[in-house]
């Protein structure tokens, strides 16, 4: 391999049908899905585990799965497989079972109806075991560093490890990098951000326990049949502290989810300086201004919120909550206006209930720089055409590197929505090496066809 003008030697090889680039919740869905169909399969993940932003970096529950009104699961199959095998070993609870309103939601109801908390090692446990299942060959500590292409076509991918320079060859290719790394190795077009390259801000979850239940239920449930209302307490909280300066920093809500086994979720860590979310100096400066951000939040949840006053740190993430970077420039490019219009598409791989949910830079009064929060009433699908960049022909992306503006992205890049690509990317992948054919050759309606065989929910089937 020639990486500049330094030849660097390949120390193994290694061939298979379809080569996963990333073991996140949208790399485990693609690669048991390229397996389920027929594929041999390697995933290759920088880590040593799967789940990604899921497991590394804590963020929890899945958003929901379920339509805006909670009644319908509109995101379905490998995740269904996922949970359900999480929920078995009491790693999870199901999302028909969380239905807004109580501390799984955050005592949220719109956009939060039909989440899925679970437990990250039973993630990771779970995740290695479906691998298996499926003969998916999983191996850890491999980054991504460059490929081989030409006219669109990748052949050869290669990794950095301890033990030297990997190479795999593949006849078709998912990036599951979250980043487009893959993508962008191979010549792909794409956007970073909005047109002045601001993205969403950055954060650190981080988990407590020693949370007083019946005490926050009372506090935020004085008229719990004005259920819309019973975050309105907590938001109290943070205004009257801004209000008096007592607020420390960070997120400007109490953001605090349930998950299982008396294990709670904190997002209220938040990275407001301009970043290069790809550059490694720059995501290092934004994991260590929100560690420090975490023993202050700690005392004021102590101090000001009921229930919360004996709570202690178990532990922060292990990485950044990145919520978006490069996207790429696909074949199409899914907008706000197809999320509000709950817009139908000939090639849609899955429908998305998720709601438009944008975290921009705080102001010192606690409002937020063109942030904001939509839940709308209408369901939108996502077309197979956005997982394929262009100029590329064996390539495929899952997560939250498709393609999309921001608004619309901002909306699909949780866990359930990348689940379903990745989903949909593997499985077309299977069937482009079964057919000897590019991926963008591929017949939509028999993909549509396959998935629902698998268990996806698609309207109008």
């Amino acid at each position: 391999m020639k990486l500049g003008s330094i030849q660097l030697p390949i120390i193994k090889h290694y061939s298979c049908d379809v080569l996963v680039a990333g073991g996140g919740v949208a790399g485990i869905s693609a690669a048991c899905s390229a397996a389920r169909n027929g594929a041999s399969v390697i995933l290759a993940e920088r880590d040593g585990c799967l789940g990604g932003t899921a497991s590394v970096g804590l963020v929890g529950p899945f958003m929901s799965a379920f339509d805006p009104q909670g009644k319908r699961q509109v995101i379905r199959g490998f995740m269904d497989e996922l949970v359900a095998r999480m929920v078995e070993k009491g790693g999870a609870i199901h999302p028909r079972d969380c239905h807004g309103g109580d501390g799984y939601s955050a005592f949220r109801v719109k956009g939060h109806i039909g989440v899925t908390p679970f437990d990250p090692e039973c993630l990771k446990e779970t995740a290695e075991e479906l691998c298996e299942h499926y003969h998916v060959k999983l191996i850890y500590h491999m980054l991504l560093v460059s490929c081989e292409s030409d006219n669109g076509r990748v052949s050869k991918a290669f990794f950095a490890t301890k033990n030297g320079i990997y190479e795999i060859c593949a006849k078709a290719y998912i990036d599951c990098t979250g980043d487009a790394d893959l993508a962008v190795a191979a010549g792909a077009e794409t956007v970073y951000g909005d047109e002045n390259g601001r993205t969403q801000v950055a954060s650190i979850f981080f988990m407590i326990d020693g949370v007083n239940r019946g005490r926050l239920e009372a506090f935020v449930g004085r008229h719990p049949e004005e259920t819309e209302k019973r975050q309105r307490y907590l938001e109290d909280v943070v205004e009257k502290a801004i209000a008096d300066g007592t607020f420390p920093c960070g997120r400007s809500r109490v953001s605090a989810f349930e998950s299982v086994n008396g294990i709670w979720r904190v997002n209220m860590t938040q990275y407001d300086e301009p970043a290069d979310l790809v550059d490694p100096e720059d995501v290092t400066a934004a994991e260590i201004a929100c560690r420090k951000q975490i023993q202050p939040l700690m005392t004021f949840l102590k101090e000001h919120v009921p229930g919360f006053e004996h709570i202690r740190l178990l532990c922060s993430a292990n990485a950044l909550g990145i919520r978006e970077s490069r996207r790429i420039v696909g074949e199409y490019t899914l907008t706000i206006e197809d999320m509000a219009g709950g817009a139908r598409f000939e090639d849609a791989i899955c429908t998305v209930g998720s709601a438009v949910d944008f975290h921009g830079t705080a102001k010192p009064d606690g409002s937020y720089d063109g942030a904001y929060y939509i839940s709308g009433d209408a369901c939108a699908e996502i077309p197979f055409r956005c997982l394929l960049p262009r100029k590329t022909v064996n390539l495929a992306v899952a997560g939250r590197c498709l393609s999309a503006d921001q608004l619309a992205h901002s909306a699909v890049r949780v866990m359930p929505p990348c689940i379903a690509m990745g989903q949909a990317a593997g499985t077309a992948a299977a069937m482009s090496v079964r057919n000897g054919q590019d991926l963008r050759q591929l017949d939509s309606q028999a993909l549509r066809a396959q998935l629902i065989a698998d268990g996806v929910a698609l309207e109008g089937v």
